[in-house]
């Protein structure tokens, strides 16, 4: 048995369920979601108040796909009840963040800017602030799907990795950047 998948999901208030032709529909505060069943996996939604997931076959397919639907389902259900967050930030001497037109403007000590378009459904803010003394800019991704949320947070990160020498570029809010000393003047030989 799947550990994960034999967890019954519990519904937040406010948030509705049903399954409808081989999806899960749930519906809340932040949203609508639908998740795609696979085949050998079936749900029920039990008084409104809980989802079960059960798989009907015992072969190799069912038993994996089993957790991975009980945990998008319950992705799914939080996601619209209470959303999903990803905060970033810009470090740099240079480095802005702006939101503008439905897409995220960074300008990132390149020869351009950089534009990433927003997807529906998807909120992005970007403001600037003061952290440990040092003016960044911080950039919050906000929305009910967590897949398209973690992605437009992974795209913007990519634009500027952080550097391991002065720890410049973008990284996810309490990330920790491994600092590696840099090259050092050695005395005592001829130079050349």
């Amino acid at each position: 048995m799947s550990r994960i998948g034999i967890k019954p999901i519990a519904l937040p208030p406010g948030v509705k369920a049903a399954v409808k032709g081989g999806e899960l529909l749930a519906e809340g505060p932040k949203g609508k979601m639908a998740v795609a069943i696979g085949g050998g996996i079936a749900c029920a939604v039990k008084d409104g108040k809980e989802i079960t997931v059960s798989r009907a076959a015992e072969d190799a397919r069912s038993r994996a796909m089993h957790g991975t639907t009980r945990a998008l389902i319950a992705n799914a259900v939080q996601g619209v009840a209470a959303g999903w967050t990803k905060v970033l930030q810009v470090w740099g001497v240079g480095f802005a963040a702006e939101v503008k037109g439905g897409a995220v403007v960074l300008t990132l000590g390149y020869s351009h800017k950089i534009e990433l378009k927003i997807p529906k459904g998807i909120e992005v803010k970007a403001e600037r602030v003061s952290v440990e003394g040092t003016n960044i800019y911080k950039i919050s991704v906000t929305g009910p799907d967590r897949a398209a949320v973690g992605q437009l947070a992974a795209d913007i990160r990519e634009a500027r990795a952080p550097e391991p020498y002065k720890g410049t570029g973008i990284r996810y809010e309490g990330e920790r950047i491994v600092r590696k000393a840099g090259k050092s003047f050695q005395s005592g030989g001829a130079g050349g």
